[in-house]
């Protein structure tokens, strides 16, 4: 390897060593003025002084290391930096430094090349690991023992409203136990609908457990804490009134008596028995009647005067609901075209495309019926928001010595 080549080489891992101190360096610095701020943050948030929020603690942590990253490249070595330092560690008399610099002229004078090759031997001695060791700074210590000092803060130092008279501290109590009592009901909830495989009422679930916490925390005096609840009932009410439009009629009344004529004409127990079923709004009972029907179809259980007149059972239901359409939601009016076209298929003795059909009727019902749960489930809640939004609104009657139990 040419001299001039060695000594550069050994340069630049000197140099990248260096660089690399000076990183870890401006990280312990910036991270210690960081936590500094944090525990006067912190301070100042367990005291009720301020306020701040989630996005707050990333966005500190985000400056920090974006600030050290940036202070580091800026501080980074360069090669004449780092020869002039090794020349007067280890009295080289400038041997590097002016190799560096006359390295460019190698080729136009003998006595220049000889001293490349002079300070590419002495580089060679030099190990960048003992000439810039790896230690615990003094900057790393202190960032330490402040980091340490943030964690005790943060898991150990009690909330208290310094500012706030008496009586607020009790409302504030009293928010944040309905707080942990909304956040295990919210948790209850999602694990029935979780096992009930009830999706909507699932994320109604998460978004009540979500204000439960934040009402724990203690961050929300009356007005906010009842501005969220009042938000979250707007929500949910807007959900449960999309919902009852997909799989509650628009008009029960006209539904119930136009299936009541028609149960009468129904010539087979499985049309008298559909008739019922939607007269109920039982979309459970209809999916099972249909997966019945499905597999009388596939043992051939049934003759051909039976499938043609549950045939003409499912028509004469389909053309009645087609009759009310303007009362109807929009999964029903999905039902009649799907009712209708079974019993196209089964008049016309397609039972291959019947049992198809009938599949695709029986999801349809599933998902009706899991609509159904989910608008049982939201009425529920809802019901128990209104109930709680009217706690908070009498907070302010609390006696602020025992929140309104026993005597004061």
């Amino acid at each position: 390897m040419p001299p001039e080549q060695t000594l550069m080489m050994r340069l630049m891992q000197l140099a990248r060593r260096l660089t690399w101190l000076r990183l870890q360096s401006c990280c312990a610095r910036t991270f210690t003025v960081g936590l500094v701020v944090l525990i006067v943050l912190l301070i100042a948030h367990r005291l009720y002084l301020i306020t701040c929020p989630q996005w707050l603690w990333w966005a500190l942590m985000a400056i920090a290391i974006i600030g050290a990253t940036v202070w580091g490249y800026l501080n980074r070595a360069t090669l004449p930096e780092v020869a002039l330092e090794i020349d007067e560690r280890f009295g080289l008399k400038e041997r590097l430094s002016s190799a560096l610099l006359l390295s460019r002229y190698k080729d136009s004078d003998p006595m220049i090349s000889a001293l490349i090759t002079d300070a590419a031997e002495h580089s060679k001695r030099i190990d960048p690991r003992n000439i810039y060791p790896q230690r615990i700074t003094r900057e790393t210590r202190y960032m330490c023992a402040i980091g340490v000092i943030a964690i005790l803060v943060a898991l150990f130092m009690p909330e208290y409203p310094l500012l706030h008279s008496r009586t607020d501290r009790a409302v504030l109590k009293a928010i944040k136990l309905e707080g942990r009592k909304i956040k295990r009901e919210a948790r209850k909830l999602e694990r029935r609908a979780t096992k009930k495989h009830l999706k909507h009422t699932q994320r109604a679930a998460r978004k009540l457990s979500k204000l439960g916490m934040d009402l724990e925390k203690g961050r929300y005096d009356k007005r906010k804490a009842m501005l969220r609840v009042a938000k979250l009932t707007d929500e949910l009410k807007r959900k449960h009134e999309e919902l009852a439009r997909q799989v509650a009629p628009k008009d029960p009344l006209a539904l119930n008596l136009s299936l009541s004529r028609l149960e009468s004409q129904m010539k087979t127990e499985l049309g008298q028995s559909a008739v019922e079923a939607l007269r109920r709004q039982d979309m459970e009972k209809l999916r099972k009647l249909m997966e019945k029907l499905q597999r009388m179809l596939k043992q051939g259980d049934l003759t051909e005067e039976q499938r043609e007149q549950i045939a003409g059972d499912l028509e004469k239901l389909s053309k009645e609901l087609q009759k009310i359409i303007s009362s109807l939601g929009g999964l029903q009016l999905e039902l009649i075209s799907e009712l209708g076209e079974l019993a196209k298929l089964l008049s016309e003795g397609n039972i291959q495309l019947s049992e198809e059909q009938l599949k695709k009727l029986a999801e349809l019902l599933k998902d009706m019926q899991l609509t159904q749960a989910d608008l049982e489930a939201l009425k529920e809640l809802l019901e128990n928001l209104k109930d709680w939004e009217k706690l908070l609104a009498g907070l302010d009657r609390l006696c602020p010595y025992c929140q309104g139990v026993g005597k004061g």
